[in-house]
């Protein structure tokens, strides 16, 4: 007479074969001298660059952040994530520096929809060590395409520090490759065990 184990065999094959997998934060905070963070994760994901491109280990006042610019120095800063990176975030997070009135920060999801906005603050010390800064933060459920700064100088004008990208969101169920391979054994294990068993 077969002994009834198959389901404690299943459950316990199941649950062993898969692993949670949790959200992954990206922070810059620009500590390091320039232009160390071009070679991390910000620097190789996205168009940013330092408005002093003449001298990108120059960091200008404040001596704490980074003058933001998108490489061209005129006008708005319109920042741009890599498709396959900003597909994946799910929560984003920057200081923003400045001492003029009326620029906005803007962001647009994938599909080109602006998801978060608001006009900045301006400091009188802005341009201190160490500045005083606005933060920002919002979610997408459909990753970050990139972000704007608004305003007629914006480049030269702009401070950024403490950029942090959450990548996923939600913690689920993801099969391990050696694990799915037992899981798929023992399965086939029980079928040719309960099919020798009726013969």
């Amino acid at each position: 007479m077969m002994k009834k184990r198959s389901p404690l065999i299943l459950s316990l094959l199941l649950s062993s074969g898969f692993a949670t997998a949790g959200p992954v934060m990206y922070s810059e905070d620009f500590n390091a001298d320039l232009p160390a963070w071009e070679s991390n994760w910000l620097g190789l994901n996205s168009n940013l660059s330092n408005y002093f491109i003449n001298d990108t280990s120059y960091r200008g006042m404040p001596l704490d952040g980074l003058w933001i610019s998108d490489g061209d120095n005129t006008g708005n800063a319109d920042i741009v994530f890599d498709a396959g990176f900003g597909s994946g975030i799910s929560h984003f997070s920057i200081d923003l520096a400045t001492w003029t009135e009326g620029y906005w920060f803007v962001a647009f999801d994938m599909a080109d929809h602006l998801i978060f906005s608001s006009l900045i603050t301006a400091f009188d010390d802005a341009f201190f060590n160490p500045a005083s800064y606005q933060t920002l933060s919002f979610s997408s459920s459909n990753g970050l395409k990139g972000f704007s700064i608004v305003g007629d100088y914006v480049e030269g004008d702009v401070a950024i520090d403490n950029v942090l990208a959450t990548i996923g969101g939600s913690t689920s169920k993801v099969p391990e490759s050696s694990s799915l391979m037992l899981l798929v054994l023992g399965l086939l294990g029980l079928v040719f065990g309960r099919t020798r068993h009726q013969q």
